[in-house]
C-alpha cells in the first residue's frame, strides 16, 4: 500500500509534478492580482481589446480613424484611445511598464487613486499632443515669405 507524498511546502498535497508546476507559474499570477488588481483589470481588459479589433497584428488605419483620438476626432476618443495600442510592441511595452509601476503606484496611492492618476496623465498626454499638432498645422499653414524681412526685398551689400 502507498501512502500520499506530502507537498505541503508546495501548496499541492499529494499532486504530481505537472500540479506542481502549474502552481508555482500560477502562484506569482494570483499574488499580483491580489496586490494590483487595477493594473491586472486593465492589462486583461488592454489585451482583450487589442485581440478582438486586430490591433496585435500591426497598424490599422480604419481602426485608428474610429477610435484613435485626432484633430477631427469626437471626445469620446479621447478615453477609448487609452485601451488600444497600435501594434505587438506597443501592447509589450505597455504591459511591462505597467507591471513595474502599476503595482508601486496601487501600494502607494490605492487603485483609485491609481486609476485617477493614469486617466489623468492619459488624458494630459492626449490633449497636448492634439495642440502640438494644432500648433504645428496653424505654423505650417502661415505664410512664407521669400524675401526677408517679410513683404520687402533684401537689401544686398553694394560690391
Amino acid at each position: 500500500m502507498s501512502t500520499p507524498v506530502d507537498d505541503t511546502a508546495a501548496g499541492t498535497t499529494g499532486a504530481g509534478p505537472l500540479a506542481r508546476g502549474v502552481d508555482q507559474i500560477t502562484r506569482p499570477i494570483r499574488r499580483l492580482f491580489r496586490i494590483a488588481p487595477l493594473t491586472c483589470g486593465f492589462l486583461v481588459v488592454f489585451w482583450t481589446v487589442g485581440a478582438l479589433t486586430g490591433a496585435l497584428d500591426g497598424p490599422n488605419d480604419e481602426l485608428l480613424a474610429r477610435i484613435g483620438f485626432g484633430t477631427d476626432s469626437p471626445l469620446w476618443t479621447a478615453f477609448s484611445s487609452a485601451l488600444w495600442s497600435m501594434d505587438l510592441l506597443g501592447y509589450v511595452v505597455t504591459t511591462v511598464l505597467l507591471l513595474v509601476f502599476g503595482p508601486l503606484a496601487e501600494r502607494e496611492f490605492g487603485a483609485l487613486r491609481t486609476a485617477m492618476i493614469f486617466l489623468a496623465s492619459h488624458l494630459i498626454g492626449v490633449f497636448l499632443g492634439y495642440g502640438v499638432v494644432l500648433l504645428g498645422s496653424a505654423r505650417s499653414a502661415a505664410p512664407t515669405c521669400p524675401t526677408s524681412p517679410c513683404g520687402r526685398a533684401s537689401a544686398s551689400p553694394p560690391g
